[in-house]
């Protein structure tokens, strides 16, 4: 079952990303999203390390009004990456 898709920027959590290739691929994945203006946004990616394949997540949540608990929707697409390659400076 697929949530609806929201047209509110993301908040970009990245787990695992400690080392400084890390880092350095995380910033490269940060700068492809605007950067978040409205904290009220309920839209989250997540970017998941684990040895070397990224795990990508797409949710939303929501305040439930009768148990004030967070739920968690996932929208979708789900998906996992491996960087290929990684060079120095911009791409010609």
């Amino acid at each position: 079952n697929v949530g609806h898709m929201s047209q509110q920027y993301p908040h970009l959590i990245f787990e695992n990303f400690s080392t400084k290739l890390g880092k350095r691929v995380s910033d490269g994945l940060k700068y492809l999203f605007p950067v978040v203006t409205n904290p009220e946004t309920t839209r989250i990616m997540t970017f998941d390390n684990n040895n070397d394949f990224i795990s990508f997540r797409h949710h939303q949540y929501h305040k439930d009004p009768e148990t004030k608990a967070l739920v968690l929707t996932e929208s979708g697409p789900r998906f996992e990456m491996r960087p290929f390659q990684i060079k120095l400076g911009t791409m010609e």
